[in-house]
């Protein structure tokens, strides 16, 4: 069983980052829910959009390092690590953000998964579209696919042979897709443990 898994709110968490940062920058309140949501729909309340996009990118950028992995990450990689299951991390992302500085986005994701302290680290690609990382996704022939976007496992040209798992740590998506809220429970529905 080879595995796929998502890397933007899928491994990585980036609740605190998106707060901090937006704290840092005087654009939201202290009372805000403390969550990249909570950003988001604040500034899209206060119609700041262009913030809410430029912040995206300086996180991405220059301050991955505030994000964090997802609780029960590194127990899934040891794991698949010790039953020799083949893993990849395959995610979407432009090079460049759309709006600020011009960091290499790509870079900065390896550099954060790199810092990790993670058990294994699989291979990672970062895709400059949907349709070529659902091609990479056929292309590492991945029996099971891990997305935290609904959209990308209901795509249309997403594989018909590969089981999907919606990661919703926050439960907000209402589907019939197979979800999981935890890497725990994720952990649990491919190994049993």
């Amino acid at each position: 069983m080879t595995i796929g898994i998502d890397f933007d709110n899928t491994i990585v968490c980036y609740d605190d980052a998106f707060y901090q940062a937006a704290r840092e920058r005087e654009l939201v309140p202290e009372t805000i829910p403390h969550s990249k949501n909570g950003v988001r729909d604040y500034l899209r309340q206060q119609k700041q959009e262009t913030s809410w996009t430029e912040l995206q990118g300086y996180i991405y950028g220059q301050r991955m390092n505030l994000a964090s992995a997802f609780p029960g990450v590194d127990r899934f990689l040891q794991l698949s690590q010790s039953k020799n299951t083949p893993i990849y991390v395959i995610s979407h992302k432009t090079k460049h953000p759309f709006l600020g500085p011009a960091y290499d986005l790509h870079a900065a994701a390896m550099q954060w998964f790199q810092s990790q302290d993670f058990p294994w680290k699989p291979p990672a690609f970062f895709e400059l579209t949907l349709e070529e990382k659902l091609q990479r996704i056929r292309t590492q022939k991945c029996a099971v696919f891990i997305d935290d976007l609904p959209e990308v496992l209901q795509h249309p040209q997403f594989p018909d042979n590969v089981r999907k798992i919606l990661f919703d740590p926050h439960k907000v998506h209402h589907t019939e897709l197979e979800t999981a809220s935890s890497w725990d429970e994720i952990t649990q529905i491919l190994y049993g443990s």
